[in-house]
């Protein structure tokens, strides 16, 4: 686990003890089964979308330091700094390009060890 997960992590268990709370505690008393459910609906795909975040701070924080080579020996470069857009169930995350990152190397797509910011 890296340094950077450690602040994500704290809020992820704030954020599900407040579910807890909003389920169990005295104010679930009066509201009616639609506002529960979707106000569950709402945080819990915004809980989904700081998993899928701290998957990929994770995924960074092992990024190679040194130069990526392809099979045939190439040094895979970088070479945009447009930032791009990853569709999930959870929203709309963005990638920002990092010069110590490399352009579609192993999969296509997004690059394998992105910076990212949720918007």
């Amino acid at each position: 686990m890296s340094s950077n997960s450690e602040p994500i992590i704290h809020q992820l268990r704030h954020d599900f003890q407040e579910l807890i709370e909003y389920v169990t505690g005295e104010g679930s008393r009066s509201r009616t089964a639609y506002e529960v459910e979707f106000t569950l609906f709402r945080r819990l795909l915004a809980l989904g979308a700081h998993l899928l975040r701290l998957f990929f701070v994770e995924r960074a924080s092992v990024r190679p330091s040194e130069p990526v080579y392809a099979a045939d020996g190439t040094e895979l470069k970088y070479v945009d700094q447009r930032p791009k857009p990853y569709f999930s169930v959870f929203g709309k995350i963005w990638f920002e390009p990092d010069q110590n990152l490399w352009e579609q190397s192993c999969s296509g797509g997004l690059s394998q060890y992105p910076t990212f910011w949720c918007g």
